[in-house]
């Protein structure tokens, strides 16, 4: 993907998460596994107005700006300007809608969906994992294991669920943002515009945030629960078996 979609992927992540110190190390860990998925997509191809293509295991045609590349029994779909849609491996199938809409998928049987002006998404390595994006300018990741989901909805949204199996991350709200990766079945649920929930660095973590401006982070051991309700609030747990909740506006634990 171009530097656009990278930045689009993890864009709002970063601007939910980064007001919180305790939740920046994970954001930049996400952006930076980010770098080496963006690599499998295909570069856009000259603007036109309109555009739309398919390639998959019985061939290719296209219509205007649209681009789609496929290897194996994949299948790559992109409708729109610019849009670009990049298929490789088995059984996997890419998704691209919208005006410079970019989406890669690559490995065994991934799907990645970006649905939206300007949205970015990328599934692979691994196997089965769903990366899926709607909203202008948001991106979501999943990859680097198995089984991992990632979707984001609303404006300059971002979802990154990567580092292992299982992992979710889930992100609803303008400017919202989740992680959940460094680990296994580590779960990252945001609700709210300029909201973020991190999960990382062990296994079966849960971060959920629900309210404006707030947000939540549970990471360094395993079974750490996490969460907030409440506007321009945050919560944090670590250390293993941990357990932090707040809930009201303008609290933060600890």
């Amino acid at each position: 993907m171009g530097d656009h979609t990278a930045t689009a992927a993890v864009g709002g992540a970063r601007r939910a998460v980064l007001h919180r110190s305790w939740m920046a190390a994970a954001v930049l860990a996400g952006a930076a596994a980010l770098g080496g998925l963006s690599a499998a997509a295909a570069p856009a191809t000259a603007s036109a107005d309109g555009g739309a293509c398919v390639s998959g295991p019985l061939g290719s045609a296209s219509i205007g700006s649209a681009s789609c590349s496929s290897t194996g029994r994949s299948t790559a779909i992109a409708i729109g300007p610019n849009a670009t849609a990049t298929a490789s491996g088995k059984g996997n199938l890419s998704l691209a809608v919208g005006d410079t809409a970019k989406a890669s998928a690559i490995g065994t049987r991934n799907l990645a969906a970006a649905l939206g002006n300007h949205t970015g998404v990328a599934a692979g390595t691994g196997t089965r994992n769903i990366a899926t994006a709607v909203g202008p300018n948001s991106g979501a990741i999943a990859g680097t294991g198995n089984r991992n989901i990632a979707t984001s909805f609303g404006t300059n949204a971002g979802a990154l669920a990567q580092g292992g199996n299982r992992n979710i991350a889930s992100s609803f709200g303008r400017n919202g943002g989740a992680v959940a990766e460094v680990g296994n079945g580590n779960r990252a649920a945001s609700v709210g515009s300029d909201s973020g929930s991190i999960a990382s660095g062990g296994n079966n973590n849960r971060a959920f945030t629900l309210g404006r401006k707030s947000g939540s982070t549970a990471k360094t051991g395993n079974r750490n629960v996490a969460t907030t309700v409440g506007t321009n609030s945050s919560a944090a747990a670590s250390g293993g078996g941990q357990r932090t909740t707040v809930v009201g506006n303008n609290q933060h634990k600890p």
